[in-house]
């Protein structure tokens, strides 16, 4: 869980590496950056920490890429929901007065 928060907090920054195209970043987006290794890092320090005792390489890389495999469907649908929000529109409540019946503010309206 703590892994795909990390995850989840380096992915604008992986966006912003990708789409700067080796141009001169900003003071602001260097720190970024530098904020984006500490966390690979932390990632990856969490990651062996959660390897068992007696497990071999070959099943322990095939768990850590099925949960991260986990981690990218997650993230698609989050992002196919949030796109799909975007697009709907919120209805605005009316304010009903006391006594006032639910069918006399829908003939007002």
């Amino acid at each position: 869980a703590e892994i795909h928060k990390l995850l989840s907090e380096m992915a604008p920054l992986q966006k912003l590496e990708d789409e700067s195209g080796g141009r001169l970043l900003s003071i602001k987006e260097t720190q970024m950056m530098g904020k984006k290794h500490e966390l690979e890092d932390k990632v990856l320090q969490l990651e062996d920490s959660c390897r068992g005792w007696f497990e071999d390489d070959d099943f322990f890389h095939n768990r850590l890429q099925i949960s991260r495999d986990a981690f990218n469907a997650k993230q698609k649908t989050v992002k196919k929901k949030s796109k799909g929000s975007t697009a709907t529109k919120t209805a605005i409540p009316r304010w009903v007065t006391p006594g006032q019946t639910k069918s006399a503010t829908s003939k007002s309206s």
